[in-house]
């Protein structure tokens, strides 16, 4: 979610969970969840809370637990929301959306060419699929990764070391240019 265009009409999905922080830009602690709206009245929530229920609108009985669940996804919500999360999740999603999902995954492909082409010339394997089944993630397995990752972080690079190989994570805020240093830095 984030870096690639998913149509949950086309693939189909049934149920889809994602939190906001990394791709989709967004503070840790929000997120979202869908459910096919045919499949919602099926589901009945684990946890009971007062904000399920479809009587819940009338405050004047916020105890009363006995009705019935409310006929979408709200009968999913547990407690208050987290309204500064939804304010910095929101930004965030309009921003991708004025972007365009499928431009910031065309951008991403295109700024891990000069990386993937270093990593080839030099021997490098990559650990990250090149053909379309990977995320935004780029991850390199050189001969020392934590030789490697203190190079590229001496060099100004955010990157992790993560089971064996360097990971680098760009997204529409990068640029060409950080990605040719990385290349240069390999």
């Amino acid at each position: 979610m984030g870096i690639h265009p998913i149509d949950v009409q086309a693939v189909p999905v049934d149920i889809l969970t994602c939190a906001a922080q990394k791709w989709l830009l967004g503070p840790w602690g929000a997120g979202f969840i869908y459910a096919r709206k045919g499949l919602i009245p099926s589901l009945a929530p684990t946890v009971a809370s007062w904000l399920g229920y479809a009587e819940s609108d009338d405050l004047t009985r916020l105890t009363s637990y006995a009705g019935e669940y409310r006929p979408n996804a709200r009968r999913f919500e547990i407690s208050g929301h987290a309204l500064q999360d939804l304010v910095g999740y929101t930004s965030s999603a309009n921003l991708l959306l004025e972007l365009g999902i499928a431009a910031v995954s065309a951008h991403v492909r295109s700024i891990h060419a000069p990386v993937v082409e270093a990593a080839r010339k030099k021997g490098i394997p990559l650990a990250t699929p090149q053909d379309g089944r990977s995320a935004g993630t780029l991850a390199f397995k050189p001969t020392d990764p934590v030789a490697a990752h203190a190079r590229l972080r001496e060099g100004g690079v955010h990157c992790s070391v993560r089971e064996g190989v360097v990971r680098l994570s760009p997204h529409c805020y990068n640029t060409m240019e950080e990605m040719e240093k990385v290349a240069s830095l390999l």
